[in-house]
């Protein structure tokens, strides 16, 4: 039994596939299910927190995988003028992969529902009200590959390729200047460049910590839905700025994940961006993982 690379693991929020990074980590070979519930907040530059939440469950076979999760997002603080209406988007995510091997392969789908949050505007004494709910849908795969250093150190490279689409809402001054609410449907493909570096430590060989880094470009930052793709930080970024932008930028990240019993393990990671546009964001979660 092999399991998920250790940055896809804890900064996703699904979280069961395997790697051959893995192999020497001890698991139960009868324990085939694994449910999930993980948790973090994003710090966005100039903003409050965005809280996410999520609850999964997955089953083994063999060197495959299978999933499904639900993932909870609320709306934070972001501006309606010109920028997107606060929305809290609700989620079922849909996994699955597959290991040959120091190679692996994962495919993903996810649709959901958005609820944009009732807001008023005033500008020069004219108000301005929303409420109504969108849809999210992103699907997308992921290839990594694992190096290994020594017996417990590991390189991993990867490669995502995402298509998303995403119902955002927009407050815009009209000509005669009254507030007019806009709603779009944004598009887009997202791909992300990845590097991971494993070690596996502990006295039965059952922790393993990790450093990453990763390039992501993007052709439309404003579909750009990471219910799909291996990062929850970006989220809170994603409908805030105005449509069609292309961007690239940068993460580095942190992650360690312990077992606390024989079949309990406790996933910690950090995320920071670098360069997205005019404003970064750095998101922390928690998670446990139950397998039986």
């Amino acid at each position: 039994m092999r399991l998920k690379p250790l940055f896809f693991i804890i900064l996703s929020l699904s979280t069961s596939n395997k790697a051959y990074a893995q192999e020497q980590i001890k698991k139960n070979p009868e324990t085939n299910w694994t449910i999930g519930i993980s948790g973090g907040a994003t710090a966005i530059e100039g903003n409050s927190d965005q809280h996410f939440g999520s609850f999964s469950v997955s089953r083994d076979f063999g060197d495959a995988y299978a999933g499904i999760s639900l993932t909870h997002v609320d709306s934070g603080d972001v501006p309606g003028l010109i920028n997107a209406v606060p929305a809290s988007t609700t989620e079922v995510g849909l996994n699955a992969g597959t290991s040959f091997e120091a190679l692996s392969f994962d495919v993903y789908l996810s649709v959901g529902k958005r609820n944009f949050d009732v807001e008023s505007i005033e500008r020069n004494g004219l108000m301005a009200s929303i409420s109504s709910s969108g849809n999210a849908f992103g699907i997308g795969g992921a290839v990594n590959y694992d190096i290994p250093l020594s017996t417990s150190i590991f390189l991993t490279p990867s490669i995502a390729v995402d298509y998303n689409e995403l119902d955002t809402a927009r407050i815009v001054q009209g000509p005669t200047g009254q507030q007019v609410a806009i709603e779009n449907n944004e598009n887009g493909v997202t791909g992300t460049f990845g590097l991971a570096a494993q070690k596996i430590f502990g006295n039965d060989s059952d922790h393993v910590g990790a450093i990453l880094a990763n390039v992501v470009t993007t052709s439309n930052t404003t579909s750009f839905n990471p219910g799909t793709s291996q990062s929850a930080v970006l989220r809170a970024l994603a409908t805030r700025d105005q449509p069609g932008q292309k961007d690239s930028w940068a993460e580095i990240g942190g992650a360690v994940s312990l077992a606390v019993a024989p079949q309990l393990r406790l996933d910690i990671s950090a995320l920071q961006t670098i360069g997205f546009l005019d404003t970064d964001a750095t998101s922390v979660s928690v998670g446990l993982r139950y397998s039986f």
